[in-house]
C-alpha cells in the first residue's frame, strides 16, 4: 500500500483535556476508498478522535497525518480541511442564506470560484442528494434530515478526499434518519472515503468496510462488521452490544 492509498496515518494518539484522557494512544490507519464506522459508549472519545482528524483539535502526543498532511499545531487544519468534509451532529447552515447559498458559500470565498460556477456546483449536488427542488429554501423550512443533507451536500462543495460524521443522525427523528443514511450509502458506493461515528448497526454492517469499537480513549477491537458487530471476540465489546441492542 502507497503512502498516496492511505489517507489517514495516526500513531500513538493521546489527547488529554487537563486530567481527563480523552483518547490514549490510538494507532489508525484508514485508506482510499474505505468506510470506517467508529461504535463505542457516549464519552469513548468517538467524537474527539474525528475532531483530532481535521485539525480542531491538537494531539497531546503522537502523530496525525491526513491525506498526507502532518498536524503539529491548529493552524495545520486550516490547509486540510480543504481536503476533509466534516458533518456534525448538528447541521449549522447559516439560518440568513437558502441551501443553494450555504453550499456556494465556502468555495466562493476560500476556493475563489466564481459565484455563477459555485452556484452551479452546489445545485449538482442539492440533485445528488434529491433536494435540488429545495434550493431556494432557508434552513427554518426544510426538515432536519433536508437540512443535514443540505450540511452534507455543502461538505461536498469542496470536493474532499476524506468525509467525516460525527453522530450525523443523532439529532434527527426516526423517520428523518433514513433519508440522511441513504445518502451516505451513495456517496460509499461513490468510492469516498468516510469516517463515521454513529449507533447505527445496521448501517455499518451495510456500508463499512470496517468497524471500530472504542472504549476509555482506545481502540478495543476492529475488523470486518459481520466480526465486531455480530461475532465480537472481546467481552467489553459484547457487553456494549448487548446493552445497544437491548
Amino acid at each position: 500500500m502507497s503512502d498516496t492509498d492511505r489517507l489517514v496515518d495516526v500513531v500513538g494518539l493521546k489527547k488529554r483535556f487537563g486530567h481527563i484522557r480523552a483518547l490514549d494512544g490510538i494507532d489508525l490507519s484508514v485508506t482510499r476508498g474505505e468506510v470506517v464506522v467508529f461504535v463505542g459508549p457516549s464519552g469513548c472519545g468517538k467524537s474527539t478522535l474525528l475532531r483530532c482528524l481535521n485539525g480542531l483539535e491538537k494531539a497531546t502526543e503522537g502523530s496525525v497525518r491526513v491525506c498526507g498532511h502532518a498536524l503539529t499545531s491548529p493552524h495545520d487544519g486550516d490547509l486540510l480541511r480543504r481536503k476533509v468534509g466534516m458533518v456534525f451532529q448538528r447541521f449549522h447552515l447559516f439560518p440568513h442564506l437558502t441551501a443553494i447559498q450555504n453550499i456556494a458559500l465556502a468555495p466562493r470565498h476560500v476556493l475563489r470560484i466564481d459565484r455563477a460556477d459555485a452556484e452551479a456546483r452546489a445545485l449538482a449536488l442539492l440533485a445528488k442528494v434529491g433536494l435540488r427542488e429545495r434550493a431556494s429554501a432557508y434552513p427554518h423550512q426544510l426538515s432536519g434530515g433536508q437540512q443535514q443533507r443540505v450540511a452534507i451536500a455543502r461538505a461536498l462543495a469542496m470536493e474532499p478526499e476524506l468525509m467525516l460524521f460525527d453522530e450525523p443522525t443523532s439529532a434527527l427523528d426516526p423517520e428523518m434518519v433514513g433519508e440522511v443514511l441513504k445518502t451516505m450509502r451513495a456517496l460509499a458506493e461513490d468510492g469516498m472515503t468516510m469516517c463515521v461515528v454513529s449507533h447505527e448497526m445496521a448501517f455499518a454492517a451495510e456500508v463499512a468496510h470496517r468497524a471500530v469499537f472504542m472504549d476509555e480513549g482506545r481502540i478495543v477491537e476492529e475488523g470486518p462488521p459481520t466480526q465486531v458487530l455480530q461475532n465480537p471476540r472481546e467481552p467489553r465489546t459484547r457487553e456494549f452490544l448487548k446493552r445497544l441492542l437491548h
